[in-house]
């Protein structure tokens, strides 16, 4: 098992679904080719469990919606 896999096994086994939310994503879009050595247009991962799982994840389509989002559970908590 690869460090980062062990890592999110961690973070999710810790996780309280009813009160907190995981949220895993990138900055750019060029993972499926590390050759490429600058930032694509493709879209970006985007990983999200716990109490604000479902939503953020019909509603970010883009990477330009993670902030808004994010701060937008900020806002009601």
């Amino acid at each position: 098992m690869s460090g980062l896999n062990r890592l999110v096994g961690t973070l999710v086994s810790r996780l309280d679904r009813r009160r907190e939310t995981l949220v895993i994503t990138s900055d750019h879009g060029n993972l499926e080719d590390l050759s490429v050595r600058h930032h694509t247009a493709n879209r970006v991962p985007l990983i999200a469990w716990g109490k604000d799982g479902d939503r953020l994840r019909k509603r970010i389509e883009g990477i330009e919606d993670v902030t808004p989002e994010i701060a937008g559970i900020f806002a009601r908590s």
